[in-house]
């Protein structure tokens, strides 16, 4: 079956397409069809990926940089809802 893991750990094209097409002919799949149509339209744009070796993939589909900065920002700006002002808020930062 389909699970993301089962996406991005496949070593080569058609292992991937495979489990899409199971995951699509599942109860699952059946369920979220737009989920399917998604990576079906973006296949072409998900393929090159299957070209790194698992150790880089690892890195790229676990590493979210925006969510990283974010995380960072609300550890500095801590529970503060409003600043006074924009300068405020930068001083802060």
């Amino acid at each position: 079956m389909w699970t993301w893991n089962s996406g991005y750990t496949a070593v080569h094209e058609d292992e991937a397409r495979a489990a899409l097409d199971e995951f699509e002919a599942s109860e699952l799949g059946q369920k979220y069809l737009q989920s399917v149509k998604v990576w079906r339209e973006a296949w072409e744009k998900f393929v090159p990926f299957l070209q790194f070796p698992p150790v880089a993939r690892k890195v790229i589909y676990t590493t979210n940089s925006i969510e990283s900065t974010n995380s960072e920002l609300r550890k500095v700006t801590g529970n503060r809802v409003q600043f006074l002002s924009d300068s405020a808020a930068v001083k802060t930062l």
